[in-house]
């Protein structure tokens, strides 16, 4: 019942819509501030939606699902809620990594009225079919044990060292994140 849809710039609006709602929601899970995107021009929502060899992916409920509708056994929404759609209720983007052959899954968040239905699996699964035969990485906050089950579900294992090597970004301060790694 949830579709999952590549985005492009040209869908700047609905995604800058829902990347606010995110950092409004959970705003510990993000590099960035809602206060440092909430007056963005459009040329800054256009350029992030069209990082150098990205992807971005959202996925979609569709229009008059309920909670009961959704295909996953943990719904955790009001019993009966009904969300107007089509949706836009979770967000994944995957990026180039810090070598050739990886790949980074980033800016991944689920509403909370859908957590525990499968958008998580659906988005995680989309950026994991888009980065093909390269390496897989990821960053979680450490204390966000939730979300490490998810990514540990689907293969992923923690890399202590996220600061070394190609376990890290960069220039990344990632004292208070995992990064973890899909394994082969």
């Amino acid at each position: 019942m949830i579709e999952i849809v590549r985005i492009t710039e040209a869908d700047w609006e609905r995604w800058a819509a829902l990347r606010l709602r995110a950092l409004r929601d959970a705003p510990e899970a993000f590099g960035s501030r809602y206060a440092d995107w909430v007056d963005a021009p459009e040329a800054r929502w256009r350029d992030r939606l069209r990082l150098p060899g990205g992807v971005n992916f959202v996925a979609v409920l569709p229009s008059g699902a309920t909670g009961a509708s959704l295909d996953g056994p943990e719904w955790v929404g009001p019993e009966g809620a009904s969300l107007d759609g089509p949706e836009w209720v979770g967000m994944a983007s995957g990026v180039p990594g810090v070598r050739e052959n990886e790949r980074d899954l980033i800016s991944m968040w689920v509403a909370p009225e859908v957590r525990g239905a499968g958008v998580a699996d659906a988005l995680i699964e989309a950026v994991r079919e888009w980065c093909g035969g390269a390496e897989l990485w990821l960053s979680v906050v450490r204390s966000n044990a939730r979300a490490q089950s998810v990514y540990a579900r689907h293969g992923f294992v923690a890399v202590e060292d996220c600061a070394g090597g190609s376990a890290g970004a960069a220039g990344d301060d990632c004292d208070d994140e995992l990064r973890m790694r899909l394994a082969r």
